[in-house]
């Protein structure tokens, strides 16, 4: 469980809409990293690292980290976006990147479970079936 400073406890709990160029916004995603094959790998250490990584790319997008939890086989990240940010590039970046670091970083812990270097499952027909 994530504790969540009073900065953005506010920022989370302000319904205002974020005023844009055009129009204006407030755009929440939910994305759950799944490991492949559900394999148990995600130890609190794995599970920070993905954290910082997740942090650093959505705060580079311009976007707002609000939280994040999860158990050793996946990962929920609460994120607030503007609307410039297309949804599957920022997780094809998040997961292409956090899977890359942790695999190099970690190589030991997870070679003992996957044969080959994948962390994630990719779930096409899931997210076809969701648009």
């Amino acid at each position: 469980m994530v504790t969540l400073g009073s900065q953005l406890k506010k920022e989370i709990n302000d319904t205002r809409l974020k005023p844009g160029s055009h129009g204006i916004f407030r755009i929440w995603f939910h994305l759950v990293l799944v490991t492949k094959y559900r394999r148990k790998v995600i130890t609190p250490e794995i599970g920070a690292r993905i954290e910082a990584i997740t942090r650093a790319i959505v705060e580079k997008h311009g976007g707002l980290w609000a939280g994040s939890n999860g158990e050793a086989d996946h990962r929920h990240i609460l994120l607030d976006l503007p609307p410039s940010v297309q949804p599957s590039r920022l997780v094809c970046s998040i997961k292409t990147a956090t899977s890359r670091i942790v695999r190099k970083e970690y190589a030991g812990k997870l070679k003992r479970v996957y044969w080959k270097s994948i962390l994630y499952k990719v779930d096409i027909q899931g997210l076809m079936n969701n648009l």
